[in-house]
């Protein structure tokens, strides 16, 4: 048993009987459905201390329930004490009493109940079953433990009576162990454990995954640094920062030498000598723009009246051709006239003085000019101008250094995979891997000023998989977030660990769904709408974690919960990417918590085809989906022999295993091949036989009838609700708020009737919709049914603008199910043609691209690196209009 329901039990033992009664099975029965719950404790209880009744259609009058409530204590011991005689006769009383209904007439009960805290032992059961024979009604025990998981499955608020606010923040008993949910979902029954088939993950910090270090080669563009004054003010605390994080430089020569040899050149720079040369050098550049001004005016007067003197001449240079008198003019307008070899200057100085004074006056400004330049020439060699803050880049160092951290990353994934690193070399290894690759994201995304000079090629496509349990990792207490596609098993990985680690009091697990708990927050938790990113909720954590174990968000609480981190906690937040839109601020309070509480091992999780990964600055672990001998060895874990062979070469031949390698989509086919349905072809129309399976297939193939309404209609308001949820950001809902959706979008062609029969049918008999009972509302179950329906929707609701929904990390999932059914050249070149950057839809265009066949991957890829590159062109010109560079340290 728990040692939490140990601690409950003890105290349901330390309480007085008649407050055992009334605090604990009086709500527990109407948290049930008993409509009518009352206590009758008292001297003339006559073997009733409760009484509970509710309607069970279609008897008409009320189903009742006599609880008997005794404290059985040592009666193991000594069955035939006093205390046992009075509870046998109680019993008997309970059992052949009656009550009196509404109208005055009397009926015996239907059920009677012998209810104590304790947990009654086999001999006791037995002997008060011996000693009731002959008696009409049979008498049910309801001890401690049964009691314990009741209060847990439908009044989970009752533990506060019991365990304190302390020991139920440590407590994740009242979570899903696993595929629970999954399973009631797809009406299954046991499956196999996943941990028996499934281990494989990669690393990665940031946006970088370790697998690109099997692939990697760094090259530099250029070789210096060249900074002014501002740049190198921010620059520098960035140098200096690298080099304390990662132990090596970025430039070539320290820091103090670039400050010093700046400040040896500034300090010539600022003599009185050179800023005398300063003062010469403009002086002479005015006066020599001031010739250059006027040298152009005479030139325009010159070359006029040279063309007309050659043409006044013709006949006395008539041996001199077109060619001659073009190359005489060009010439002229080339500065490189001599008019005294061209003609006869005597002639020309007695017919022409005007033109002859012009002449004289232009070569005699040519000549200023060539002193000036001279001069200018002069002083330009001994001026010492502003100088720059440089530096070389330091490209031997970063290549030792990449090339270490790459050496002992394989060295590690090697000890792992042959099963020889120790626990405490594991530790080790994974700080290592965490500052590797820390350091070459920090290289590829740290700076764009610094990290503009490196560049990073990738080649081949071998996976890098480790052979290692996540749980084994997570027990090292490393910092880290745990990553993967849709359906790997995220959910059921981190809740696995946390009921593993149940009961350790040195170093408790606190496990927080995040799905749950943002609607609980409310607006009296934060405000999405004033937000302020510089206000960030210290307590933001802490109040997740009382809601999550509905406990009162209050200052006391909180108060308590960080203590409990100030103490020491494994703190794992599930589902980052279900709720980073609804709590802004959430990535910074998280970092803000860890940098408050160092003793605080912080495990998220997340999706990985999200935009903000680089913004989580801890280690990553992602899980892998199944290799195909993995899938194989699921498969023949799930079904017989003859139907695993089957599917197994049915996934063979139709090329199926990239549609059904993770575990969730594993776990849906051999459930739906388990019930004679044959597999899909790709994971979309894996969920589609699914709900089709739910919403009438399934009842039909075992010859049955339990719902009223068509599975098409069914279909219909299951897709409709999903969209309107996640629309809303929503992934637990409330019925009367489905309602209400339906109503708005739903009541010009259906009837409010019909909308509500449907909803009530969605979620018994088909299951399709759950409810959760540690939020209080309803769900799909896993999040991938919700996306799969809201995708449906955009199939045939065109009047959904997808643009809008591409550069939302929230509809990433749902539009990746949807174009495995819709080409999508034209959102591409719609995306570039309409919005204002492409790059702002990369993350979820590239997540897209991944689940269109193969084929079209390529090409689909060269449109937009084709697109992103238009881009960047765009922005170019657009930055060049403007004088100002902002450079991003």
């Amino acid at each position: 048993m728990e040692s939490e329901s140990v601690s409950c039990i003890e105290a349901l033992c330390a309480m007085k009987e008649d407050d055992f009664t009334k605090k604990i099975i009086m709500p527990l029965f109407r948290a049930m459905g008993y409509e009518r719950v009352e206590f009758n404790g008292g001297p003339y209880e006559r073997g009733r201390d409760l009484i509970a009744q509710m309607k069970v259609p279609p008897r008409s009058r009320l189903y009742t329930v006599f609880v008997q409530s005794k404290k059985v204590g040592s009666l193991s011991s000594t069955l035939n004490c006093a205390k046992f005689t009075t509870l046998i006769h109680q019993l008997r009383q309970a059992c052949t009493g009656s009550v009196l209904d509404l109208d005055g007439s009397t009926y015996d009960p239907d059920q009677v109940m012998l209810a104590c805290p304790e947990e009654i032992s086999q001999r006791v059961m037995e002997e008060v079953h011996s000693q009731l024979k002959g008696i009409p009604i049979d008498v049910s025990i309801y001890d401690g433990p049964k009691i314990i998981d009741h209060i847990k499955e439908y009044k989970p608020e009752l533990l506060g009576e019991l365990v304190s606010v302390s020991e139920r923040v440590v407590s994740n008993s009242i979570f899903d162990s696993g595929q629970g949910e999954l399973l009631s979902a797809l009406k299954g029954g046991e499956a196999p454990e996943l941990e028996g088939f499934y281990s494989d993950l990669s690393f990665f910090v940031g946006a970088f995954d370790a697998n690109k270090l099997l692939h990697l080669n760094i090259d530099f563009i250029g070789s210096e640094y060249i900074f002014d004054a501002p740049q190198w003010a921010v620059g520098k605390k960035y140098l200096e920062g690298f080099r304390r994080e990662y132990g090596v430089s970025l430039i070539d020569r320290p820091v103090s030498q670039v400050d010093r040899e700046y400040s040896d050149q500034n300090e010539i720079y600022r003599s009185s000598d050179n800023l005398e040369l300063l003062s010469n050098l403009e002086e002479l550049t005015e006066y020599l723009r001031h010739v250059k001004d006027e040298l152009s005016g005479q030139l325009t007067l010159l070359s006029s009246s040279f063309d007309s003197k050659i043409n006044e001449r013709a006949e006395k240079y008539s041996e001199v051709d077109v060619e001659v008198r073009s190359g005489i003019l060009s010439e002229l307008r080339l500065e490189r006239f001599d008019l005294f070899e061209l003609l006869d200057v005597s002639d020309l100085k007695e017919s022409d003085p005007s033109f002859y004074a012009l002449s004289f006056r232009y070569i005699e400004s040519v000549n200023s000019r060539c002193e000036l330049e001279v001069r200018l020439a002069a002083v330009k060699e001994k001026v010492v101008y502003p100088p720059v803050y440089s530096a070389g880049i330091n490209k031997k160092g970063i290549l030792k250094r990449f090339n270490s951290g790459r050496r002992s990353y394989f060295s590690g994934v090697d000890e792992i995979n042959s099963n020889k690193m120790s626990n405490a070399r594991l530790k080790i290894f994974l700080s290592d891997t965490e500052r590797t690759l820390s350091f070459i994201s920090k290289l590829q995304f740290g700076s764009e000023y610094f990290s503009s000079s490196i560049k990073f090629k990738y080649s081949g496509v071998e996976d890098d998989r480790i052979s290692i349990s996540v749980h084994d990792v997570i027990s090292t207490g490393h910092d880290m977030a745990v990553y993967g596609g849709a359906g790997v098993g995220k959910t059921t990985t981190l809740v696995k660990y946390a009921g593993l680690k149940a009961g350790d009091s040195r170093f408790p697990v606190v496990y927080v769904p995040l799905n749950r708990v943002v609607k609980k927050l409310g607006k009296d938790v934060f405000d999405v709408t004033n937000f302020n990113k510089s206000d960030i909720d210290r307590d933001l954590i802490s109040k997740m974690v009382l809601v999550s174990r509905s406990l009162d968000v209050n200052q006391e609480n909180i108060c308590m919960v960080r203590d409990i981190f100030s103490s020491g906690v494994c703190l794992v937040l599930d589902g980052i990417d279900e709720v980073y839109n609804s709590i802004p601020g959430l990535i910074d309070s998280i970092s803000s918590l860890k940098k408050e509480f160092s003793d605080v091992q912080l495990v998220v999780s997340s999706r990985d085809c999200v935009s903000y990964l680089k913004e989580i600055d801890f280690l990553g672990v992602t899980l892998l989906p199944f290799t195909k001998p993995q899938l194989n060895r699921f498969i023949r874990g799930w079904l017989e022999a003859d139907e695993a062979n089957r599917l197994i070469a049915s996934v063979e031949s139709r090329g199926l295993y990239e549609y059904i390698k993770t575990p969730l989509l594993a776990t849906i086919t051999c459930s739906l091949v388990r019930k004679g349905v044959d597999a899909s072809s790709t994971e979309n129309e894996i969920y589609s036989q699914r709900v089709r399976l739910l919403t009438e297939e399934y009842d039909l193939h075992k010859g049955v009838s339990r719902q009223v309404q068509s599975g098409s209609m069914l279909r219909l308001v299951a897709r409709k609700i999903a969209f309107l949820m996640h629309r809303k950001g929503h992934r637990l809902f409330s019925k009367e708020l489905a309602l209400v959706e339906l109503k708005d979008h739903m009541a010009g062609s259906y009837s409010d009737d019909l909308l509500i029969k449907c909803l009530d049918e969605l979620i018994d008999p088909c299951n399709v919709i759950l409810f959760d009972q540690v939020s209080g509302e309803y769900s799909f179950g896993h999040f991938r049914f919700q996306e799969h329906l809201a995708a449906e929707e955009l199939a045939t609701n065109r009047s959904v603008d997808l643009i809008n929904l591409v550069g939302r990390d929230w509809w990433v999932g749902a539009l990746c199910l949807y174009t495995q059914n819709h080409p999508m050249f034209d959102l591409i070149e719609d995306i570039y043609l309409k919005s204002t950057e492409i790059r702002y839809f990369e993350t979820t265009l590239r997540a897209m691209i991944e689940n269109r066949p193969k084929h079209e991957r390529y090409g689909l890829t060269e449109l937009l690196e084709q697109y992103l590159k238009s881009d960047v062109m765009d922005r170019t010109l657009i930055d060049s209009s403007y004088d100002d560079y902002d450079y991003n340290f």
